[in-house]
């Protein structure tokens, strides 16, 4: 049921906080800790190098001379703190997260489309949001930006795929051992000893305090339960995040804390460089705390509302108990980065309800937002098949004006400019955007129906398509050596050795053949799929309409088992030779 519980000033309230005063260790306070000393952003950069190595070996935290150790005592036990597994708060149900995170691996390609198509073309709407900070700093260099579209990408594949956000359940012992902690707790009187054959008894006398068996067993069934906590590379993931946007809290706050400005008549290239050549912190009381509560928990329902969202419209059926495990997910990924409990949902129509307040609130046009819609659509340009010229160059606006004007008409004239918005309403594109779109509804329509009942072929298409959304995700982070998460420096953007436009223009080629090799797979499924209807249409023709019937059932048959197994064999086979061709 949608409720009122969101109103105006709450979220006027949580627009002044950045991380959550009452978690701690408090992002804010670790970045204030790490960033004000001299080689700050050699220090963050340097924590998140030892937490990727945490999470790739945490048992070297425990090896008292590994060389992990002793860069961890480099730290404060808050830095320690902040990167290790966390308590997982009673709500978290783990059957959702499984749920959650087989959508996305079901539908990882559409899903990244419906995140570059809707989901962050809506975050370019927010008008005091994250756009603003890239507008302080007057970034024009699309290589900056299109580091961040690509980490947005990261980080939802992380967290989302299978294993990102892990529960780990703590040793529990065995009922004996519980008992007799428990009885030495409530009755630390009774000197509770074990006699020789296991009996427990009382050594100093009879009469415990009133109620004692009662007290005991509803003190076991708490025991009895493990200690949970939150892990895994989504977890470290959204924990790296946290502390970017704190960092950047920091450096806006604090410009003249910063290392100096670059050199005058130099243009500043990096993000550190234009924080520490901003005239004046950060304007609070005109602004709200730069990436406050408000922003982070709108951020939040843009991932877990808006991608089922996007992939409903693309023909994906989804459940609303499936829609709300998916929301769940992303309210665990919040408290993991620092989001009052009472800014987030797993309740759909309160989903709906939090959107349109925001939507209301702070959603507007600016020249920044544009902008950045337009790199966006750069950056997925790349990404796409090839279709004819034309549409591939056209494709990311029609999705755009297909996804986000659902939700408002007039949102895509906010983000688009006006020639790109013109041009979408030409009828020859449009059309052939339409017919893209048919052909992605009709595979969703085969594939819920038919093919995905079908256990070996269904997998195994799924699995497919999964991994080609992960490669592609890494088709473009390989170029260059930058971690991501990382706060820029003088070497945020060095190209790997052998990176060039001839490396781009090989990496287009290799995204071009294998999105050609999932269409023809997928192809050769329709095909099966339309010789099996065919059949069993043709087996209901009275004999005296069509002679020779059962040899036209037979050779629909046989075809339909011929493109089967071609489409079997291609995703088995002939796709993961295309994936492993990736140049790097």
């Amino acid at each position: 049921m949608a409720t009122s519980r969101w109103t105006k000033g709450l979220l006027k309230k949580a627009s002044t906080q950045g991380d959550n005063p009452e978690v701690h260790p408090n992002a804010d306070d670790l970045a204030t800790a790490v960033m004000s000393h001299e080689g700050g952003v050699h220090r963050y950069n340097h924590l998140l190098e030892v937490a990727d190595t945490l999470l790739a070996s945490p048992s070297l935290a425990l090896t008292p001379h590994s060389a992990l150790r002793r860069h961890l005592e480099e730290f404060s036990p808050d830095a320690l703190r902040y990167f290790e597994p966390s308590p997982a708060p009673a709500w978290v149900d783990e059957a959702k997260l499984r749920d959650a995170s087989s959508l996305w691996e079901e539908n990882s390609v559409a899903a990244i489309a419906a995140l570059y198509a809707l989901s962050l073309p809506c975050t370019y709407l927010y008008r005091n949001g994250v756009p603003a900070l890239y507008e302080t700093g007057k970034l024009t260099k699309h290589e900056y930006i299109f580091q961040r579209i690509h980490e947005t990408g990261v980080f939802v594949d992380d967290v989302m795929s299978t294993g990102g956000i892990e529960v780990l359940n703590d040793y529990v012992p065995d009922e004996e051992e519980i008992l007799v902690n428990v009885l030495r707790q409530l009755d630390p009187e009774g000197d509770w000893q074990r006699e020789i054959r296991g009996r427990l008894v009382r050594a100093a006398g009879e009469e415990g305090p009133p109620e004692l068996a009662a007290r005991v067993a509803e003190e076991m069934e708490k025991r009895r339960k493990p200690n949970r906590f939150l892990w895994g590379r989504g977890y470290l993931t959204a924990r790296k995040v946290r502390f970017l946007h704190a960092s950047i809290r920091f450096m806006l706050r604090n410009p003249g804390m910063m290392r100096p400005a670059a050199a005058e008549g130099h243009d500043p290239q990096t993000l550190t460089d234009r924080y520490a050549d901003a005239p004046a912190p950060w304007d609070e009381e005109g602004r709200g705390a730069p990436i406050n509560q408000t922003e982070l928990a709108f951020g939040l329902l843009s991932f877990g509302y808006l991608i089922p969202l996007g992939l409903e419209r693309m023909g994906c059926r989804i459940s609303r108990k499936r829609k709300e495990s998916f929301l769940h997910l992303w309210r665990v990924i919040g408290h993991v980065m620092g989001i009052r409990e009472d800014l987030m949902t797993e309740d759909w129509d309160e989903a709906i309800a939090l959107l349109a307040l925001v939507r209301e609130e702070e959603f507007g046009p600016t020249p920044f937002g544009q902008h950045l819609t337009v790199a966006l659509m750069e950056f997925a340009r790349s990404y796409f098949p090839h279709l004819t010229t034309g549409l591939q160059r056209r494709l990311p606006a029609h999705m755009i004006v297909d996804q986000l004007g659902r939700i408002d008409p007039s949102y895509p004239a906010m983000v688009l400019p006006a020639d790109v918005l013109k041009d979408t309403k030409r009828l020859g594109p449009r059309m052939l955007f339409q017919a893209v779109m048919l052909w992605v509804r009709l595979y969703y329509a085969v594939r819920d129906r038919i093919v995905g009942r079908i256990p070996l072929v269904g997998e195994t298409l799924l699995s497919s398509l999964h991994r080609s959304s992960e490669e592609l995700i890494a088709s473009w982070r390989d170029q260059f050596r930058r971690r991501p998460f990382n706060v820029a420096g003088n070497m945020a953007w060095v190209r790997r050795r052998g990176a060039n436009p001839e490396t781009e223009a090989r990496l287009e080629r290799w995204r071009r053949r294998m999105f050609n090799n999932l269409a023809f797979s997928i192809v050769c499924l329709f095909a099966m799929v339309a010789a099996l209807v065919a059949a069993g249409v043709v087996t209901v023709v009275p004999h005296g309409l069509l002679e020779g019937k059962w040899t036209v059932v037979k050779a629909l048959g046989l075809g339909s088992a011929v493109f089967g197994f071609v489409a079997w064999l291609w995703m088995t086979w002939r796709m993961p030779r295309v994936l492993a061709a990736r140049p790097e």
